[in-house]
């Protein structure tokens, strides 16, 4: 199953909740393409949501704004962040968060 972008983000929110990561580290810590997960944060530096703390040619590394700390739930220490997905649905006209977890 596809992934949203709100899911995406959501993940790499609650795995920068932990600190800071680099792309690659939250690229594989959520199973997200590593241009995926460039282009995510991007959009989430852009909306205040994550702030980029180390910027070269080579790394770039990013944390959690307070903002960005407000909407991130974190997980459960047992989880992973690729474990759980949130999904949004419209029920009746409004828009209902169900968090469904993976299994095996």
């Amino acid at each position: 199953m596809k992934r949203t972008f709100y899911e995406l983000r959501q993940l790499i929110l609650r795995e920068l909740f932990s600190g800071q990561k680099t792309i690659n580290q939250l690229s594989k810590s959520t199973g997200i393409n590593w241009r995926t997960a460039r282009e995510h944060l991007n959009f989430l530096a852009a909306r205040g949501d994550v702030t980029e703390v180390v910027s070269s040619e080579y790394v770039r590394i990013f944390k959690l704004t307070r903002k960005g700390m407000e909407k991130a739930k974190p997980l459960p220490a047992n989880r992973h962040a690729s474990d759980a997905i949130a999904i949004e649905v419209m029920v009746n006209g409004s828009s209902k968060r169900l968090e469904r977890v993976k299994i095996g």
